[in-house]
């Protein structure tokens, strides 16, 4: 039991510092129906997703400079 516990906190040591290296992406469309997606690279990628439906695409805050 005892390994067990010890591998399950590994485990979630690893999954926890995996996660700290992420950065957030750098914009954002926010749709007309009040939804946000903040998961494009590109401002292409964003502009493609709000196209026919409707919205606007914006810089991700969150992202930092660049």
């Amino acid at each position: 039991m005892r390994y067990l516990m010890a591998a399950a906190v590994l485990l979630l040591a690893v999954a926890v510092d995996a996660g700290t290296n992420a950065q957030a992406a750098k914009w954002c469309a926010r749709y007309n129906d009040g939804s946000t997606n903040c998961g494009f690279w590109t401002l292409r990628q964003c502009r493609a997703s709000v196209s026919g439906v409707g919205g606007f695409c914006s810089r991700n805050v969150r992202s930092g400079r660049g």
